[in-house]
């Protein structure tokens, strides 16, 4: 969902590599012609007052603030709940969303893309790490279960998804070839410090910077 310091970080790379038009009498062209954002649920701003109720693209999520501050020539937001990198260039099942690479054109000059999280997938993490943490204040049961011989599968999961970003954004770049393209990352969702939120959030204190971590 949307986060403040998203639109900030998105804006202030955007202004910083815009050079300014001289004074004239007519109103100058936009910076961006044209401003298409691709991404899943933390991109559509599911949860937020919805616009689109079959993907959940919300009036506030990051790329409506965005457009609403550079005022691109034209703007395209095919983010969606649920989505995947596999969503890019399919369908997207349950919710019928089109492939969002359908709202690339040659001549795209900017484009956004938060994806990823539900390739690993995130929530299922979450998940598991809630119900094995809701008894359990202290200590570390989700680390532990993610934990094999040693090995951290849960992170071996998250770098698995890494070749299917490149992916998608060598897609985005030969689709629209003179795009500025901007990878958009997930913002914190646990406490950067201290022992967490138990009960309210059921993660045990051991298990929160575990997953901070991996988000």
């Amino acid at each position: 969902m949307y986060k403040r310091p998203i639109f900030t970080a998105i804006l202030t790379t955007l202004v910083a590599g815009t050079v300014a038009a001289p004074v004239v009498s007519a109103a100058p062209p936009p910076a961006y012609p044209s401003y298409v954002a691709l991404g899943d649920s933390y991109t559509a701003g599911a949860f937020l007052p919805v616009v689109e109720p079959r993907c959940g693209r919300a009036d506030r999520n990051y790329p409506r603030l965005v457009a609403a501050a550079i005022k691109p020539g034209s703007f395209t937001d095919v983010s969606c709940i649920g989505a995947t990198t596999k969503a890019m260039t399919d369908t997207q099942s349950p919710t019928g969303n089109p492939p969002q690479f359908e709202a690339l054109k040659r001549d795209t000059a900017l484009v956004t893309v938060g994806i990823g999280g539900n390739d690993v997938p995130a929530f299922e993490a979450v998940f598991n790490c809630a119900v094995r943490g809701a008894s359990v204040p202290h200590g570390s049961p989700c680390k532990d279960f993610y934990t094999r011989n040693g090995v951290d599968t849960l992170a071996e999961q998250v770098r698995a998804v890494g070749p299917k970003v490149g992916a998608v954004l060598d897609g985005v770049h030969r689709r629209s070839p003179k795009a500025q393209v901007l990878l958009v990352g997930y913002p914190v969702q646990l406490p950067e410090t201290g022992n967490g939120c138990w009960p309210i959030v059921p993660i045990s204190d051991g298990d929160v910077p575990f997953l901070r971590e991996k988000t």
